[in-house]
């Protein structure tokens, strides 16, 4: 049994290694992708905030190709970040655009696809495939399939010791000292690169992972909607709103556009993934309505935390970086020891 599964591993590594070690270096880029992908916007120049709708009007003149105007905007939540505010273009490409959130000038437009960045992104979610997201899901469970036969084996009896296998140890030569840095380097992060791959899995079908969460949870009991009084401007269904929910801050907000209605997303300080909520006014009558998150939908927000790194702050998109280094590190050791063992055999026959 011990001989079949390491068949499985070894095989299983030389056959998706290569693409495990794309995973987790295009996984790395994308720990710091809002930094890397804004790195020519100008910084803000401080000072009060203009109104947000004012702010609104300023993206939209700025980019009057947009029909409608932005899609979404993005508040600032911190000193020194700027208001930006999402776009669909006439081409059915997308843009951002980044304004001073003091001034209303355009610091800087980060246009979908024109960055090195947005090329790594599209390698790790669709291989640069149209609708590839399955076919990178399907190619995750070999991926997954090497981590846990990886797994048995290290657990394994065997004359090789625990503190050999979970440590790194000086003095060793050889094979045994790559299958020692291979073994000890897998152990120590073999629950993070479970949790990375399961979560990417779950990401790459994410229809059926919605399924299978709305089955185990159940609904929360949602507030009865609030009766407006009467029309109300983009400023004043922000207000209604940020009423409706006292001390949280905005996340996002969608304009009314053609719809008549404004959609805005609040989270609580110091908020988890997956606790904002969604607050919409209909622009016509200034009725609001308070969409509390669903089991499922926390859950699902936790995944894509989870795997994107932006659960626990800074240090969690460190720890991601390192973690997709990883791989290019286990494949080295692995593939070094399948070669020297394939050189000893050869030399054996000759």
């Amino acid at each position: 049994m011990a001989k079949l599964l390491r068949r499985l591993h070894r095989w299983l590594g030389l056959g998706v290694g290569a693409w495990f070690v794309l995973l987790g270096l295009t996984g790395a880029l994308m720990a710091f992708m809002p930094e890397i992908e804004t790195r020519h916007v100008a910084a803000p120049t401080g000072g009060p905030f203009l109104p947000l709708p004012a702010l609104v009007e300023a993206a939209a003149a700025a980019l009057p190709e947009a029909d409608g105007g932005p899609l979404r905007v993005h508040p600032p939540t911190a000193p020194g970040e700027s208001f930006r505010a999402d776009f669909r273009l006439a081409t059915g490409g997308r843009t951002s655009l980044h304004l001073d959130p003091a001034t209303g000038a355009v610091l800087g437009e980060v246009r979908w696809g024109g960055q090195l960045i947005h090329t790594a992104y599209n390698l790790h979610r669709n291989l640069l495939i149209r609708n590839g997201e399955r076919f990178v899901g399907f190619l995750g469970l070999p991926v997954l399939g090497l981590l846990l036969a990886g797994l048995v084996l290290a657990a394994w009896p065997s004359v090789v010791s625990w503190r050999e296998r979970v440590f790194s140890r000086a003095g060793l030569r050889g094979r045994r000292r790559l299958a020692n840095l291979h073994t000890a380097l897998a152990l120590r992060a073999l629950l993070p690169l479970l949790v990375a791959v399961g979560t990417g899995l779950a990401l790459s079908f994410p229809q059926t992972t919605q399924r299978l969460l709305y089955r185990v949870t159940h609904a929360t009991p949602q507030p009865p909607p609030v009766p407006g009084d009467g029309r109300v401007d983009l400023a004043g269904a922000l207000a209604l709103a940020e009423a409706a929910r006292p001390g949280w801050h905005l996340v996002w907000l969608d304009p009314p556009g053609e719809t008549g209605r404004v959609t805005m997303a609040f989270a609580p300080p110091k908020a988890w993934p997956g606790e904002e909520q969604v607050v919409t006014v209909e622009t016509a009558t200034g009725a609001l309505t308070v969409a509390l998150p669903h089991p499922a939908g926390r859950l699902g927000a936790w995944f894509t935390a989870l795997h994107a790194g932006t659960a626990f702050g800074l240090p969690h998109r460190i720890f991601v970086v390192l973690l997709g280094l990883l791989p290019l590190a286990l494949g080295y050791f692995g593939l070094a020891m399948w070669w020297r063992a394939r050189t000893a055999r050869r030399a054996l026959r000759d």
